[in-house]
């Protein structure tokens, strides 16, 4: 028998789901922006992992979900 999944907005949830989209897939995926302007801080894969907390935790907004970082 399958164990259960875990609660949303686990830390467990997050690591579960973690393998299935591998962080090299989604760089090679969204490359990193060369060019003019401001340059970004943040990887494809951690906006990804970020956009995975707002929809998997029960924050409503990405201000909520800073606050719950």
């Amino acid at each position: 028998m399958a164990s259960p999944i875990p609660t949303t907005g686990s830390s467990a949830l997050l690591e579960q789901l973690s393998p299935f989209v591998p962080d090299d897939f989604i760089n090679d995926l969204v490359p990193p922006h060369t060019g003019r302007g401001r340059r970004s801080q943040w990887s494809a894969a951690q906006l990804y992992r970020v956009l995975l907390l707002a929809l998997l935790t029960p924050a409503h907004s990405f201000n909520l979900v800073a606050e719950l970082l």
